[in-house]
C-alpha cells in the first residue's frame, strides 16, 4: 500500500432519490504529559467536508483524505445554530476564529527497527491566541505513529477554556476542510497526538466544521471505514433504497 497515495471513499447513490453524505474521523488518541497513564484526552469531532446533491441512478459522491496531516492551534468561538430541527446536527452558527497550521510528520519504525520521532511542534501563547513557534518544526519526538505539540506556561486552563483556546489537526490547509479533531489545551504539557484512520460516512445535509454528536456516529445509517484494518487506501460503498449503506467488494458483492 501506498504511503502518498490519499484515503478515497466514493458513495453510488442508489436510493432512489437525491443525497447527501458528509465524513468525519474517529477521536484520536490523545496523550499528554501531565495525564494520567492509559488516559487520552477528549477531544472534539467535526464534519471534515460534505457532498450534496448527489444524483439517484448513476450518481456518486467522493471523498479524498490526504495522508499529510497539518497540526492547527488557535482559537476557535463559534457558536452552533440552533435553528436547524435535526437533533444530530449542531450546524456552524456566528463567530471567531484565528488558526495557525504547521504540516506534520508521524513517528515511525524504519526497516532496520529503529524509531524515527514524528514532528515536534511548541506553541506560544502570549499574544492572545495559541500559535506556533518559528522553528519548532525542526524538532522529532512523536512517537510512533504520533505527532507531539508542547505548550507553555502563559496561560492557565481556565483561561484556555474562557478564551477558546483550541489544538488539533487536518488534512487540508483549505477554510472549506474541517479539522478532523480539536481539544483544549492545558499549560506546560507535551501531547502525543495519534490520528484515526478510522472514518465515518453520514447520510444527510452537512457542512465543513459541524459538530459530530455521539447520535450521528453510532446511527444504523452511518457506515465505519477503518483503512487499517481493510489495508487499502480506496473503499468504494453503494447507498441502497432501503437506505442503508454497504461496502462494495469484489465481485460485486455488498458487505454491510
Amino acid at each position: 500500500m501506498s504511503r502518498s497515495a490519499p484515503f478515497t471513499i466514493s458513495v453510488a447513490n442508489k436510493s432512489g432519490v437525491m443525497q447527501s453524505y458528509a465524513i468525519f474521523s474517529d477521536a484520536p488518541t490523545i496523550r499528554s504529559s501531565g495525564g494520567s497513564p492509559g488516559t487520552s484526552t477528549r477531544s472534539t469531532i467535526r464534519i471534515i467536508t460534505s457532498v450534496k446533491g448527489v444524483s439517484s441512478g448513476q450518481g456518486m459522491g467522493c471523498f479524498t483524505l490526504s495522508k499529510k496531516l497539518y497540526a492547527t492551534c488557535g482559537t476557535y468561538d463559534v457558536d452552533s445554530d440552533p435553528s436547524e430541527g435535526d437533533e444530530e446536527r449542531s450546524p456552524v452558527g456566528t463567530g471567531t476564529e484565528v488558526i495557525d497550521q504547521r504540516p506534520v510528520a508521524l513517528g515511525k519504525t524504519d526497516v532496520k527497527g529503529k524509531n524515527i520521532g514524528g514532528t515536534l511542534l511548541e506553541v506560544d501563547s502570549s499574544g492572545g491566541s495559541p500559535a506556533f513557534v518559528n522553528g519548532g518544526d525542526q524538532e522529532a519526538a512523536g512517537e510512533v505513529d504520533c505527532f507531539a505539540i508542547r505548550t507553555r506556561s502563559e496561560f492557565t486552563s481556565q483561561e484556555a477554556k474562557l478564551n477558546k483556546f483550541v489544538l488539533g489537526f487536518s488534512s487540508s490547509l483549505r477554510h472549506t476542510i474541517g479539522a478532523y479533531a480539536t481539544f483544549v489545551p492545558a499549560p506546560n504539557q507535551t501531547y502525543q497526538v495519534k490520528p484515526s484512520k478510522v472514518f465515518y460516512v453520514a447520510i444527510g445535509t452537512y457542512n465543513a466544521r459541524d459538530l459530530v454528536k455521539e447520535g450521528l456516529r453510532t446511527a444504523t445509517a452511518t457506515f465505519r471505514v477503518d483503512f487499517e484494518e481493510l489495508s487499502t487506501n480506496d473503499v468504494q460503498l453503494v447507498h441502497d433504497e432501503r437506505g442503508n449503506l454497504q461496502r462494495l467488494v469484489s465481485g460485486n458483492e455488498e458487505e454491510e
